[in-house]
C-alpha cells in the first residue's frame, strides 16, 4: 500500500520522529498542540491519519480531548527517512537536467515522418562534410586545381 501525506501530517510526522529519536517515544497533550506543528483545527484529522499509517500507537483518548496521550512508533522515523531520501532523490533527478538524448529518441519513435526526416537531413549533411574533406585531400596533394 502506497502511503501518501498532506503537508500538514508530513510536518507533524518529522517532529514526532524528531521526538523519537531524542528518546521520547511518548508525547502529551498539554495545551501545545503546536509543539508537534498542528493546531486546534488540524489535530484531530492529522493524528487520526497517522494512527491509521501506524505512525503513532497506545493512544489514550480523554473527556477533555482526543490524542490526549501517545506514543511514536518506529515506523515514524522510517517514514520520515523515506520522506527526506526522495526529496533528495527529486533534487538530484531535477539537477541533471533533461537527457536531449532520451528525448529525441522518443520524438523519432512517436513520429515517424519526422524520424526519416531526421535521418534524410543527418545523411545530407555527413555527405556534404564527407565530399568537402574528399576534395580539400585531393587539393592537398594536388590531383586537382583549386
Amino acid at each position: 500500500m502506497s502511503i501518501t501525506l498532506n503537508e500538514a501530517e508530513i510536518v507533524c510526522l518529522r517532529k514526532l520522529a524528531e521526538l523519537y529519536e531524542n528518546g521520547t517515544p511518548m508525547w502529551q497533550f498539554n495545551n501545545d498542540w503546536e509543539s508537534i506543528g498542528l493546531t486546534s483545527e488540524t489535530f484531530l484529522p492529522v493524528l487520526g491519519m497517522l494512527k491509521e499509517y501506524g505512525f503513532i500507537e497506545n493512544v489514550t483518548h480523554m473527556s477533555s480531548t482526543r490524542f490526549a496521550v501517545f506514543g511514536v512508533s518506529p515506523a515514524a522515523v522510517q517514514a520520515v527517512r523515506e520522506i527526506e531520501a526522495n526529496i533528495e532523490a527529486k533534487k538530484v533527478k531535477s539537477q541533471e537536467g533533461k537527457d536531449y538524448v532520451e528525448s529525441l529518441k522518443l520524438t523519432l519513435k512517436r513520429h515517424p515522418a519526422t524520424a526519416w526526416t531526421f535521418i534524410i537531413i543527418t545523411a545530407i549533411g555527413f555527405l556534404a562534410v564527407l565530399v568537402h574533406n574528399v576534395m580539400a585531400v585531393l587539393q592537398d596533394f594536388h590531383i586537382i586545381d583549386r
